[in-house]
């Protein structure tokens, strides 16, 4: 065969292997694209469900945990109401010694409630029962203990630990025919120790009347604390070091009271 033929078969040959191989590789080519498309649609349609079954959870779980937080909430703010309307009582069950003692100065008490009159006649019924009964009327607010936190509860506590000691410096006094100066008593200034800064007790304290802004200064503690709850910026867990300061503080008073009775 010629040299020109030969090249001419084999060039033919060349062409044809190589359009065969071409259309082998797109037919391959299409097939692995097809096949990678699908997988890919797959995959696609399968992450589209995960997202949107984790989607679905997440706002459940949101929904749950929102709807827990306004029950827990709902309830925290039924306990600070009920607390702060045992304050109220606590209030008025102390109005008869607030008056004695604010309006007199501590050599006038003896002769006053001697003399009797409208002043004696605020702490007539100030007595060992006296205690007892306005004690027992906000008993109830122990209840809510578990919405209200320790650092809110223990202020309560302290409050009415005060109130408590008022009455029992008045029913004492009574009994022995000498009233003390309240703002003497050792009892007094152990409870609002662990509420009152280092030396506000005296500031507050330097005229006979001032168990009026005395009272107002624990009022407006205990109302901080509200309102550090009511607006949510009090967690549930509450601050631990504050909590246990006024922990030690009661126990303290606890223990003097048992040593003294």
């Amino acid at each position: 065969v010629p040299f020109k033929e030969l090249i001419a078969i084999l060039g033919g040959w060349t062409v044809i292997t190589i359009g065969v191989i071409a259309a082998a590789t797109k037919l391959v080519n299409e097939r692995i694209f097809s096949k990678w498309r699908r997988e890919e649609q797959f995959t696609l349609e399968g992450l589209k469900h995960s997202f949107s079954s984790e989607r679905l959870l997440l706002e459940a779980t949101i929904r749950g945990s929102q709807q827990g937080r306004d029950a827990s909430h709902e309830k925290r703010l039924v306990a600070v109401e009920r607390l702060w309307q045992a304050v109220l009582q606590l209030r008025e069950a102390s109005d008869g010694i607030r008056l004695f003692y604010g309006a007199l100065a501590p050599e006038e008490y003896d002769p006053v409630y001697r003399k009797g009159g409208s002043f004696a006649a605020s702490i007539s019924n100030v007595n060992d029962d006296y205690i007892t009964g306005f004690m027992k009327k906000v008993d109830d607010v122990e209840l809510q203990r578990p919405y209200l936190g320790e650092v809110l509860w223990l202020r309560f506590f302290i409050y009415r630990a005060f109130v408590g000691r008022l009455v029992f410096i008045i029913t004492k006094g009574k009994e022995k025919g000498h009233i003390e100066d309240w703002r003497k008593d050792n009892g007094v200034r152990q409870i609002l120790a662990g509420i009152l800064p280092s030396g506000t007790f005296d500031s507050l304290t330097k005229n006979f009347g001032s168990i009026y802004p005395l009272f107002g200064q624990l009022e407006s503690i205990i109302l901080e604390e509200i309102s550090l709850i009511v607006s949510g910026r009090r967690s549930a867990s509450e601050s631990f070091d504050s909590a246990k300061e006024l922990h030690e503080a009661v126990l303290k008073f606890s223990r003097e009271q048992r040593t003294n009775a």
